[in-house]
């Protein structure tokens, strides 16, 4: 259902001119002069210098490091995390998130039936949208932003939790 509704987005003009321009010649080239695709090269920069360990927390990408003049905003909290903390700290992060959504699929969606069920993929659907607004965004840059996908997290795998006593329940 929601892929479907994701292809008839997708044909909309409206949506599909501004998908297609990411594409085009002309937003790469400007994009590479004063856009997002420089700010992410200047994150890779960074990183070059200690490939492992980055330049340091704080120092490269996010609204710390530019209100203190040591770097550009970087648009992109991945490349903020590989700016700061290099590849160590990058894997680290997308490994712990990738265990989160595994989780969630596990203990809640898997769990979850009849409505519920859509309940739980819409929680899914919300933590996924957020990790994907990250490459164009620091959205954990937020705090309010942050403590919400957090919460979310939270109450999604504790709901998990109760769904599996239910099921003890009924057998």
């Amino acid at each position: 259902m929601i892929v479907v509704l994701g292809v008839i987005g997708f044909f909309l003009p409206p949506i599909h001119h501004r998908i297609m321009d990411l594409f085009s010649p002309v937003y790469y080239i400007k994009s590479s002069q004063g856009g997002r695709l420089i700010r992410w090269q200047t994150a890779f920069d960074q990183m070059a210098g200690n490939p492992l360990f980055g330049v340091g927390l704080g120092r490269y990408g996010g609204a710390v490091a530019s209100d203190h003049g040591f770097s550009i905003y970087s648009d992109n909290y991945y490349a903020k995390i590989l700016g700061e903390s290099g590849l160590v700290g990058l894997v680290l992060f997308l490994a712990m998130h990738v265990r989160i959504v595994v989780e969630i699929i596990n203990q809640t969606v898997r769990k979850a039936t009849a409505r519920d069920r859509y309940l739980a993929l819409g929680g899914l659907i919300g933590v996924t949208a957020l990790l994907v607004h990250d490459v164009v965004e620091n959205v954990f840059e937020y705090a309010p932003n942050f403590l919400n996908y957090f919460l979310m997290l939270s109450l999604l795998l504790l709901w998990g939790r109760t769904l599996e006593r239910q099921e003890e329940k009924h057998e």
